[in-house]
């Protein structure tokens, strides 16, 4: 299933249930191809797909952590999209902005300690970010951190953190 796909789907499930209407939704995003299951609760929604990779999931305003992620995740974060398919994971989470140093320094530290090739890194200023890109003999990881104003204007740590499997 493509990804661009299943996010227009997951914006029109998120659209259809703030009109109230998540069962109308569900029915419309399950009609395509390959969509097997659609959750729409509250502000979360939940789409399972089935397809020539093996099929997986996505879920927007919540989900749990993939199991199979090799990317630790600290506490104190909140989940806010996850997604999985045959060993590709992508996890978005917000944490309090004042953990942004705390968070660089872990991640900076796990990706120093993998035994990893081409690693690169970047940062910026303003909005302060830090991410790296890296690749191990078992698969490719991506580590986002950006500094961004939450609903209120406090700063929050937004995470995301990309895993590929090789193979």
């Amino acid at each position: 299933m493509n990804r661009r796909l299943l996010t227009l789907l997951a914006v029109l499930a998120i659209l259809a249930a703030g009109c109230g209407s998540d069962t109308i939704a569900e029915q419309i995003i399950e009609s395509n191809d390959g969509i097997t299951d659609v959750n729409i609760d509250d502000d979360e929604v939940t789409i399972e797909f089935d397809d020539e990779e093996g099929g997986g999931s996505l879920t927007f305003g919540g989900g749990e952590i993939p199991d199979g992620l090799p990317i630790p995740v600290p506490g104190g974060g909140t989940v806010q999209t996850s997604f999985e398919q045959s060993g590709s994971y992508a996890v978005g989470l917000a944490y309090p902005g004042e953990d942004f140093d705390d968070l660089a320094e872990f991640y900076g530290d796990w990706v120093a300690s993998q035994d990893a090739q081409n690693v690169s890194t970047s940062s910026t200023t303003n909005p302060r970010s830090q991410s790296w890109f890296g690749e191990r003999a078992d698969g490719e990881f991506i580590i986002t951190l950006v500094e961004v104003p939450d609903g209120s204007g406090n700063p929050t740590v937004q995470v995301s953190l990309n895993w590929t499997t090789a193979g």
